[in-house]
């Protein structure tokens, strides 16, 4: 437990620091393909949707594959969410944090992480390690500490190309 928790720290402080180092021009997760341009990039997008309410669309970020762990961080201006996946993973359904963490904050504020998790699911609909784009829904059943221990849920979707 204390490891996986190091472990996720460590991939929020990265994430933190590589989304923030990165200009939105030269993010080209966020730039449509030029017809004439040799290389190809998807559209990166993470959603995030609490109890049903309103959806977040997370259209700007970093994706990368660093320290053996598939890095997805996202952000808009008050609210990011994180992902650290294993390189490799195959599609398929994964539960409880079995080879992923997911974490989500507002303001600088955990909503969940490991700690509160009661359970979650990914589910890989995608991976081309080749062309490095993975696709993929989650769902998180978490207690906020910040609302008097409240049960909620949280699902998504994310569709990212990585570096």
């Amino acid at each position: 437990m204390k490891t996986t928790f190091l472990k996720l720290i460590l991939s929020l402080v990265v994430v933190a620091l590589v989304s923030t180092s990165c200009k939105k021009d030269d993010d080209e997760s966020t730039q449509t393909p030029d017809s004439n341009s040799s290389s190809t990039t998807a559209t990166y997008v993470v959603k995030l949707k609490k109890d049903n309410n309103a959806e977040i669309t997370y259209t700007e970020g970093s994706a990368m594959v660093l320290a053996d762990k598939l890095i997805i961080g996202a952000n808009n201006d008050d609210s990011d969410m994180q992902f650290s996946i294993n390189p490799d993973v195959a599609t398929g359904t994964y539960t409880n944090g079995d080879g992923y963490l997911i974490s989500h904050g507002v303001n600088g504020v955990a909503v969940f992480t490991a700690t509160n998790t009661q359970s979650s699911t990914l589910k890989i609909t995608k991976h081309d390690k080749t062309a490095r784009h993975i696709v993929g829904e989650f769902t998180v059943n978490y207690t906020d500490n910040n609302d008097n221990q409240i049960s909620h849920t949280a699902t998504g979707s994310l569709d990212v190309t990585y570096k």
